[in-house]
């Protein structure tokens, strides 16, 4: 991880690195000092404008060691001669010496150490390595435990809405058993080249088994990855686009990753969102719907709440288609993305319990997916996560906030009716 000092330079000098920086040649250069791999360069290089590749270098950089900030100096000395910023966090670029104000966790007492070392035995983190962030366990929701690999069934089942308030037209055809396909890609531990070997995310195999379960209930096949390469990623959604899915309604992909703005990490690198996503545009799948979640970060800032807390206390942790041919569909149809953070900040994980955002996905999807469509349920998800607030002690990541987003193409309700009914939720009762 970078310096937080050296953070706080780029920070300070944003706008006219963005705006008169040559992106292109100084990803090179970094490329050559092995800061970015293949995967950083094609990256930024497929990015349409300068400013947004500028953006998207900076964003990386910060996360590829304490020496990417000396070779980015000296790829601005060698491609940008008007920018200038001091060659490490003591000087400035003539030599002089600078102030900086580094936000720094006071240091604690003995005593203080071992009740804070009792109290956060298990920590949250961000899924992008945030500069010593750290906080309470998050005991808001409750956990699912069990590790039972065969669906759990009840009795009263729910095959097909009824309801005469229930228009075809209106709903995706949800009647097949199974109910469709599910690809889990579970990225724990990184490699070296990724620029995040240091950053293994604790607590994830708790939200890889979650999701697994919940949607084994619903009536999906679910097919589990750990620990994939950007190669084998594609390869993974290349192959399930391919399936036959004749005798299935649906597509579901669930990526739990370190994630940058667009982009989630497979153990050696970065790979395009959009990417992925392209892979389910085939005809094996046109006309039905897909939903993805990505437990990633998307940016590398927290986000602040609009106003304090009254008590002060802790919060643990498309259009319609009134026209549509249902021959010929546009390629971006029948999406619908669930991201646990909006673009440009993190998104918080904890090292028991697993991340806010696929908790609360687990919790609703349980309490409603017999009864209530896919984007109405996210944005309950949205809710329970906005109440979450971090608790660390530290100036930089203090009472910092979280809000999941939804984006949705999609030209139908989405309703997910689970194959034997209601669900059970997280504390074994029924809805």
């Amino acid at each position: 991880m970078m310096d937080s000092a050296h953070v706080k330079i780029l920070r300070s000098n944003h706008m006219q690195l963005v705006n008169g920086m040559n992106g292109d040649a100084v990803s090179l250069y970094l490329h050559e000092k092995s800061v970015l791999t293949n995967n950083d360069v094609d990256t930024i290089s497929s990015l349409a404008s300068a400013v947004k590749k500028n953006e998207k270098l900076l964003d990386m950089i910060t996360h590829r060691g304490s020496q990417a900030y000396q070779h980015f100096v000296e790829a601005l000395k060698i491609n940008n001669e008007d920018i200038k910023l001091p060659a490490s966090k003591g000087d400035n670029a003539d030599g002089r010496p600078v102030v900086l104000e580094v936000d720094e966790k006071p240091s604690d007492s003995p005593a203080t150490k071992q009740q804070k070392t009792t109290e956060n035995q298990y920590l949250d983190f961000t899924d992008m390595p945030p500069e010593a962030a750290s906080e309470q366990e998050d005991g808001r929701l409750s956990l699912l435990t069990g590790g039972s690999k065969k669906p759990k069934t009840i009795a009263s089942p729910l095959i097909a809405p009824t309801d005469s308030s229930f228009d075809p037209n209106d709903v995706y055809s949800m009647n097949t058993d199974p109910r469709g396909f599910c690809v889990v890609i579970n990225n724990k531990d990184f490699e070296p080249s990724s620029g995040m070997e240091k950053y293994p995310r604790k607590g994830t195999d708790v939200d890889a088994n979650m999701a697994k379960e919940l949607f084994q209930e619903i009536g999906y096949i679910v097919e589990c990855h750990r620990n994939q390469t950007v190669y084998q990623m594609r390869q993974i959604l290349k192959r399930a686009s391919t399936r036959n899915y004749a005798n299935l309604s649906s597509f579901c992909c669930i990526i739990l990753s370190h994630g940058q703005e667009g982009v989630v990490y497979g153990t050696d690198g970065t790979v395009d969102i959009r990417e992925l996503a392209a892979f389910s545009r085939g005809s094996n799948l046109s006309g039905k719907p897909k939903l993805f979640l990505f437990q990633a970060c998307q940016g590398s800032e927290y986000m602040d709440s609009v106003e304090r807390d009254c008590d002060g206390r802790m919060e643990t942790d498309g259009p319609p288609d009134l026209y549509g041919n249902e021959i010929s569909l546009p390629s971006e149809a029948d999406f619908v993305y669930g991201y646990s953070t909006v673009p440009g900040y993190y998104s918080w994980r904890n090292s028991q319990s697993g991340s806010w955002f696929i908790q609360a996905v687990v919790e609703v999807f349980r309490q409603y997916a017999h009864k209530m469509d896919v984007v109405r349920m996210m944005t309950r998800v949205n809710r329970i996560v906005a109440t979450k607030k971090s608790q660390t002690g530290q100036r930089l990541s203090h009472n910092k906030r979280q809000i999941s987003s939804i984006v949705s193409q999609l030209r139908k309700d989405f309703y997910l009716f689970p194959v034997n009914g209601p669900l059970k939720t997280s504390k074994g009762s029924v809805m």
